[in-house]
């Protein structure tokens, strides 16, 4: 599933991430569009993301993340990145 994000915040970027990952478990969904102008493109499968890029940054998380874990990677990976 391709969902396409354009976000003027990081948090609301995180948000809509996860309310797909909510209405589609056990799909992999491929994320992609801009958080403030900047683009950013995702893989992720329930709480993992496999695959992250950011303004040139490529990551991934771990499996297995709470959902909460999940959120707080993302808002920390995205804030890491724009901060840098």
């Amino acid at each position: 599933m391709e969902i396409i994000i354009n976000s003027t915040t990081i948090e609301e970027a995180v948000n809509e991430v996860n309310a797909a990952r909510q209405k589609n478990p056990k799909t992999w969904i491929f994320s992609k569009g801009t958080i403030n102008g900047k683009k950013f493109a995702m893989k992720s499968y329930g709480t993992w993301v496999q695959v992250l890029e950011y303004q040139g940054v490529r990551d991934g998380s771990g499996s297995g993340l709470s959902v909460a874990g999940f959120k707080r990677y993302l808002l920390k990976e995205f804030k890491a990145v724009e901060n840098s």
